[in-house]
């Protein structure tokens, strides 16, 4: 499964990182930081392309572990609050672009897919104008799970085979025995 805690801690932090802004979680219960800040949050993932399924033999019992395996694209909308709001995002789309935050992504386990323009949102709180600026970020991350599988224990097959006009009644077993 994709850990989307992983996913918005890691965005978190690179906001924190590229601008120096205390960054806290989207729909919280408490109280508005008094100097600028941002806001994270991560909706749910697509699927892109096919996933990869394997399976593996259980040496436990004669069940089998299928393991899938495949890209999800991830959205997360950040919002900047206060002083030099739009600035501040401005900043952050231009660090997205850099080695080290490319290598910083890379470390958490996602991959830079895109982001949006920059939009001015700015409105007034309590009669005076709270600048507010907001932005799409797009990442991939590797989504995994695992789960046990009932293994074929045995097989029927019953049939006819024919051969000109003679018919030849067919039954087959197969019996999987544990070693």
């Amino acid at each position: 499964m994709l850990d989307y805690n992983n996913v918005r801690d890691a965005i978190a932090d690179a906001v924190e990182q590229a601008t120096g802004l205390l960054v806290i979680f989207a729909n919280q219960n408490a109280p508005i930081p008094a100097e600028p800040y941002a806001t994270v949050f991560v909706t749910p993932s697509l699927k892109t392309g096919y996933d990869r399924v394997t399976y593996a033999d259980n040496t436990i019992d004669p069940d089998l572990t299928e393991m899938v395996e495949g890209t999800r694209q991830v959205s997360a909308s950040i919002n900047f609050y206060k002083d030099n709001a739009f600035i501040n995002a401005s900043d952050f789309i231009a660090q997205l672009q850099s080695t080290s935050m490319i290598q910083f992504f890379k470390s958490r386990g996602l991959g830079f897919g895109g982001v949006s323009d920059i939009r001015d949102i700015t409105e007034i709180d309590k009669q005076l104008w709270q600048e507010r600026a907001q932005l799409d970020l797009t990442v991939y991350a590797l989504s995994n799970f695992s789960a046990t599988v009932t293994s074929i224990e045995s097989v029927t097959v019953q049939g006819e085979a024919h051969a000109g006009d003679d018919k030849i009644p067919v039954n087959i077993n197969i019996n999987v025995n544990e070693a």
